[in-house]
């Protein structure tokens, strides 16, 4: 099951706007929706996808250290991480964790490191 992670533009929310976590996993990524909603600087979306297919979300904040006092200001969040409930328990979500550190090396490579 090779995945891929790509960003997502906020032009192409349709894409991941379907995605549901089960109700008592909502309160730790909250919702696609949401994440979209806060419109925050400095956070970008991203897509793990199968294929073609996507199958789930996550963000990522470039701005952290602005938010928490013990976060350096070369490390990136993590936010918002979710697969879709349809395709849970399929191993994606452990796929998704082992490809992020060289996708967003690829991508930040001046950041230190990525916090939760």
């Amino acid at each position: 099951m090779p995945l891929t992670l790509r960003p997502v533009a906020r032009s192409k929310f349709d894409r991941v706007s379907h995605f549901q976590v089960e109700p008592d996993q909502i309160r730790y990524p909250g919702t696609v929706a949401q994440a979209f909603e806060e419109n925050e600087n400095g956070v970008d979306f991203h897509a793990v996808l199968e294929a073609d297919r996507a199958v789930g979300f996550f963000q990522i904040d470039q701005l952290y250290h602005e938010t928490l006092s013990l976060v350096r200001a070369d490390d990136l969040g993590l936010g918002a991480f979710m697969i879709d409930r349809v395709a849970q328990g399929r191993g994606y979500a452990p796929a998704a964790v082992a490809a992020l550190m060289t996708y967003l090396t690829a991508r930040h490579p001046d950041r230190r490191a990525v916090m939760q």
